[in-house]
């Protein structure tokens, strides 16, 4: 018998009737795993969203109001946040496509630059570009940087609505939507955010619970931001 508990851990795999169980009562169609960490296990589903289910309460809050909220053009898109069972929750948002390992190399050499707000575009392109050349004595991707530049404004307009601190925006959590949007596809650290900024606690307020402690249990699940909580029994999937 499967313990949820057990779901993240090496020790125990979640079967794969069970998630397609959880993903058939949330409207869809498992197509595959796409990995495993330490907050959660992910699946592809045949519409081209990802099913992640998770134990961790700082990344359910911060899904709950993506989806109770309007779409980010560069966060990750949060469609469906249910409860599985006390403590545990199935959440439906975008599959991204993460940066090459030379995109990545760049943008970590140039995020800090793009995410200053006193930079300009022009002031960007020229010292980036001058720096990747010297770093890696080579031709800098002047596509990559060019395909970045017009979205510096609009992402960090998203990071600061959502309060996301700006070195988050590292090469293992950006990456591409169809368009070649930029994305921000791990925003789920938000206890860790808590800590650096006395006016998180608003975002507490919202969400009902002091920083530091979960959700209460007697809070309805549109108080909580979520959808109904998913009736299933995943030991009869076995």
């Amino acid at each position: 018998m499967i313990r949820l508990k057990d779901i993240l851990t090496e020790r125990v795999v979640l079967e794969l009737p069970q998630v397609e169980k959880i993903a058939t009562a949330m409207g869809e169609t498992v197509a595959g795993e796409l990995g495993r960490g330490a907050n959660g296990v992910a699946y592809r589903m045949q519409s081209g969203r990802v099913l992640k289910i998770t134990p961790d309460a700082a990344e359910v809050a911060l899904a709950t109001r993506l989806r109770t909220k309007r779409l980010f053009k560069h966060i990750v898109n949060v469609y469906d946040v249910r409860e599985i069972t006390p403590g545990y929750y199935a959440i439906i948002m975008d599959q991204i496509t993460p940066f090459t390992e030379n995109h990545r190399r760049i943008w970590e050499e140039v995020r800090y630059t793009y995410m200053n707000p006193e930079v300009t575009d022009s002031e960007f392109r020229d010292d980036v570009l001058d720096l990747i050349a010297g770093a890696y004595k080579t031709e800098p991707d002047s596509e990559f940087i060019e395909r970045i530049i017009p979205q510096r404004k609009s992402l960090m307009r998203d990071f600061n609505q959502l309060r996301i601190v700006h070195r988050e925006a590292h090469g293992g959590n950006m990456g591409w939507k169809p368009g070649n949007v930029l994305v921000h596809y791990d925003a789920w650290q938000f206890e860790h955010y808590t800590k650096l900024s006395a006016d998180m606690q608003d975002y507490a307020k919202v969400m009902g619970r002091p920083l530091g402690q979960e959700t209460p249990r007697n809070m309805t699940p549109t108080q909580r931001g979520l959808g109904a909580k998913l009736n299933i029994d995943l030991e009869d999937s076995l």
